[in-house]
């Protein structure tokens, strides 16, 4: 079973990782970490204790999210994050588009 959540926890991307680590600077407890990102604790521990990414620093204060911990407004804080993330993405292709077929 450790190799499963250490498997787990090399695939988290390092940009969460760090994050991960600036939140337990923080003093978030483990438990609001894991519920904000959609993780097990343990890979949050696996984090913590240098298991995996090692290497990577913790993200800056002004990069991580609110602390927790989280109920339903913040998580639907989290998802208006993603809705936002997603309008920045498609404006961007339609912008691209739009370019393109203005050259023709």
């Amino acid at each position: 079973m450790a190799t499963r959540f250490c498997e787990s926890a090399v695939r988290l991307e390092r940009e969460v990782a760090a994050k991960v680590k600036g939140m337990l600077a923080r003093g978030d407890s483990m438990e609001d970490i894991a519920v904000w990102f959609g993780i097990s604790e343990r890979v949050v521990q696996a984090v913590q204790t240098g298991v995996v990414h090692q290497l990577i620093a913790p993200a800056p204060a002004d990069a991580l999210p609110p602390p927790g911990p989280y109920n339903a407004a913040t998580m639907g804080y989290r998802a208006l994050e993603a809705v936002r993330a997603a309008e920045r993405l498609l404006h961007s292709v339609s912008t691209s588009v739009r370019s393109r077929y203005r050259r023709s």
